[in-house]
């Protein structure tokens, strides 16, 4: 669970949740960066209600737990892999899109 009140930047927390098959509950300002969608690589709660809400949606939902963790570890992959990253970086070296 990543309830932040504020922040910049990628939260290697939730990143790092994701890389291992954790589904994550996080507050809109976590996931900003992260290009997240709420029920198919998250649950995104933007007050407390909506929050808890979404984290017992989990615990009761296994097609969701499985269904969250895996769109969320798919998107580590094509994102973050060293791999992907080594190939952003050269193109944005070379001149290019990330």
């Amino acid at each position: 669970m990543a309830p932040l009140r504020y922040g910049a930047g990628l939260k290697s927390k939730i990143l790092e949740a994701m890389a291992f098959g954790v589904p994550v509950v996080a507050a809109p300002v976590g996931v900003e960066s992260i290009g997240l969608t709420h029920g198919a690589t998250a649950m995104i709660g933007d007050d407390a209600p909506v929050f808890a809400a979404a984290v017992l949606a989990l615990y009761q939902d296994r097609d969701l737990w499985l269904a969250v963790r895996t769109n969320a570890r798919q998107s580590i992959d094509e994102q973050y892999l060293v791999k992907q990253f080594g190939r952003r970086l050269d193109n944005l070296l070379n001149g290019g899109r990330p």
